[in-house]
């Protein structure tokens, strides 16, 4: 098992001088801690940002595979085989972008 941490966000653009600069709206953050494990485990946390602005913010103790969706089950593809998700390297962050109502599922690889 390990700590995965999931911060639900939405996504703003924060610049003074115009240009545009991609910024997570902190003050609508919710996060959400799993424990990974050998099958998947699956937010309760749902997306409240409008579609086309859901972010979710994702750091984990150890590789993890994870996949976003309305009821997501994390699955690692084996070789040859094509499947939902991504690998999420440990002590680094990763972004998803997700839809309204949708929830984060991680597996351990």
């Amino acid at each position: 098992m390990a700590r995965v941490e999931v911060t639900f966000c939405e996504a703003g653009n924060r610049s003074t001088e115009g240009a545009s600069m991609a910024m997570i709206h902190g003050g609508k953050a919710k996060t959400e801690v799993l424990n990974s494990a050998a099958s998947s485990v699956a937010t309760t946390t749902r997306s409240e940002a409008t579609d086309g602005y859901g972010v979710v913010m994702l750091w984990c103790e150890s590789d993890v595979w994870v996949t976003t969706g309305d009821s997501p089950v994390a699955a690692v593809p084996g070789v040859g085989q094509v499947g939902n998700g991504c690998r999420l390297t440990a002590y680094q962050y990763g972004y998803l972008a997700v839809r309204k109502g949708d929830r984060v599922a991680v597996i351990n690889i």
